[in-house]
């Protein structure tokens, strides 16, 4: 309806006129997406920057839940509950680790005691602190690199270490792990965290590997020791 005079200097107004069917998905996600939708790009972007919307945010757990599990008045489905959480989250992961590690700073403390007073009676005396029913033991989580689409750990578990991609925009993510320059790269497995390569039983001595992760136009080239 503009002069067409006007129309070449007036594009942003009529620029993406023909998108309203993205207005409907606004209100009510489609069963199938209509033929503007699955031919316009710029619908396409929208939708998937947008899709994060739909899915509710993961609740962490409470300071109540671990007051429980710390104590160890869990039942056995709520602390499986928890392992399942601490599986896929490393912020709650990191959580029940600080527990763990505060019971061992406890015991070491307690021993250092017990050896302070010269005695061994006083040892063989002292009960140990039992452990707490349920408890478990966490993986040892290093961020390496965080980045806006992805996070790079350094993830350590019964002496074995692994290196963890997690996407964190949902854009595509691929990665590679060289252990030798011009061998090939590890072998990927993809799980509910991201993108997971086992580097072997933890040594004595520092090893290194080279990490490649490309994320859209982002690529992220560095070397690691483990």
């Amino acid at each position: 309806m503009l002069d067409p005079n006007e129309r070449v200097q007036a594009w942003w107004f009529s620029a993406r006129a023909d998108c309203d069917d993205l207005v409907a998905t606004w209100t009510q996600q489609p069963r199938s997406l209509s033929p503007h939708l699955q031919s316009c790009a710029e619908c396409r972007a929208d939708l998937a920057d947008t899709a994060v919307v739909d899915q509710p945010p993961r609740r962490h757990l409470t300071t109540e839940e671990l007051w429980s599990f710390d104590l160890g008045t869990m039942s056995a489905d709520e602390r499986a509950r928890v392992d399942a959480h601490t599986a896929s989250c490393s912020d709650c992961a990191q959580a029940v680790l600080a527990l763990e590690e505060g019971d061992s700073a406890i015991d070491e403390a307690l021993e250092m005691e017990a050896e302070g007073a010269g005695a061994s009676a006083a040892r063989t005396s002292r009960a140990p602190v039992p452990r707490r029913p349920g408890a478990r033991h966490p993986e040892q989580r290093e961020v390496l690199e965080e980045r806006r689409d992805f996070r790079v750990l350094l993830v350590r578990e019964r002496q074995r270490v692994r290196l963890l991609v997690q996407p964190l925009s949902g854009r595509s993510v691929t990665a590679a792990v060289f252990l030798t320059p011009g061998k090939p790269s590890l072998k990927p497995s993809q799980g509910p965290e991201g993108i997971s390569f086992e580097l072997g039983a933890e040594a004595g001595g520092a090893r290194s590997a080279h990490l490649t992760v490309q994320a859209g136009g982002e690529t992220l080239e560095r070397d690691f020791s483990y």
